[in-house]
């Protein structure tokens, strides 16, 4: 899951600078191709549909060759910042099922008592290629143009994906088994519920400053005057702590009601980005603040996969998923925007960062609104 769509996200403000520097794009403009992602995921419950009726590998395999050319095709790009738009907008369309919704089902279906760490192992993944990548790309950017990082892009979703696709979901049964002990409730009915619009608000306003953040990362460290290392060390650093947030989510949730684990790693969250907030040239504050808020990002997938499936069971969880991870689309180019615009408005990321805290705030107790468990869980497979 590591190699799918969600790459672009973890090195996407490597770019910003030498892409502005050829073709004279402002930051804010540049981020504005971040709302491609939700444009996209806009298809993800025709993309859940077809997972829950033939399968994760059928369906992702052709998603990750197309992923692969469409990076290809964004070195081709002109001056006109529309052909940026048009090359990256086919490229997610055709990329998006490569992202985690197959593999959340195929480890969902298959367990139940210890679902959460399995979740967080499944997708432990996209943690790694965040510890991964930050550097390849930098060295490639800094020594090959900003081209190279796309064509390396390509090569990691095809040498990588192709594999987790065979290993990970072929043979996999189309079937799943149920959630609940009484008859199946409609997906009508799961769509008219609180718990959707609940949820999908707080994996919204957790998604929102935390990709805010993410996607200005490079250009705020910069801004700070932080030394090239001390930069590369903390877009890396985001990785590590992506994946302490997802191993520690899983392991909690598995034993605690698992709307209070996300509202507690939420306000871990917003205490970080107060510590930004405070911490303009001291390198140890920063990294600290970027960590806390980074555990949350490591937290989100495995809560949207896990909650989805206790709360509305896995008779639909490829449609119902898809919703949620709209709802997490949709946060990464409107907090990549309002952080640049924050920028270009006020000349720093303070107000952006004020405005997270406050998100976080608001992330907690929407997971909290979500109430006891309405579904029996099923015995330990």
């Amino acid at each position: 899951m590591g190699s799918g769509a969600v790459m672009l996200g973890f090195v996407f403000s490597f770019f910003l600078a030498p892409l502005s520097a050829e073709f004279g794009w402002s930051r804010s403009a540049i981020s504005m191709a971040l709302f491609l992602i939700p444009a996209s995921a806009l298809v993800m419950p025709v993309v859940g549909a077809l997972i829950d009726k033939h399968g994760g590998f059928r369906v992702v395999v052709p998603s990750i060759l197309m992923l692969s050319a469409g990076y290809v095709l964004v070195t081709f790009v002109s001056g006109a910042i529309w052909t940026f738009y048009a090359a990256l907008a086919l490229t997610l369309v055709l990329g998006i099922a490569s992202g985690p919704i197959a593999y959340s089902r195929a480890v969902a279906g298959a367990f139940s008592k210890a679902r959460g760490m399995a979740l967080a192992l499944a997708l432990s993944g996209s943690s790694i290629s965040a510890i991964l990548l930050p550097p390849a790309v930098e060295w490639l950017i800094s020594n090959e143009g900003w081209r190279a990082g796309f064509l390396f892009l390509a090569a990691v979703a095809t040498i990588f994906g192709l594999p987790a696709a065979w290993i990970g979901l072929r043979g996999r049964s189309v079937e799943q088994p149920s959630e609940t002990k009484s008859a199946p409730i409609s997906i009508v009915q799961h769509l008219r519920s609180r718990h959707l619009p609940l949820l999908m608000g707080a994996v919204f306003f957790t998604g929102l400053p935390v990709f805010g953040l993410v996607s200005q990362l490079r250009a705020l460290l910069d801004d700070r005057g932080f030394s090239t290392g001390e930069a590369v060390f903390t877009v890396s650093l985001v990785g590590g702590a992506v994946l302490v947030g997802r191993i520690a989510t899983g392991l909690l949730i598995d034993r605690i009601w698992a709307p209070g684990v996300a509202a507690a790693i939420v306000l871990l969250a917003m205490i970080g980005a107060v510590l930004l907030t405070q911490s303009d040239a001291v390198f140890w504050l920063t990294a600290t603040g970027v960590f806390l808020i980074a555990m949350a990002q490591g937290a989100e997938l495995d809560l949207i996969a896990f909650l989805t499936a206790r709360y509305f069971g896995m008779e639909a969880f490829g449609r119902l998923y898809s919703f949620v991870y709209l709802a997490f689309a949709i946060s990464l180019p409107v907090g990549a925007t309002l952080f640049a615009a924050s920028f270009d408005i006020v000349g720093s990321y303070s107000l952006a960062l004020y405005m997270s805290a406050a998100g976080f705030a608001l992330a907690a107790a929407l997971f909290l609104a979500l109430g006891q468990y309405p579904v029996a869980q099923k015995a330990e497979t």
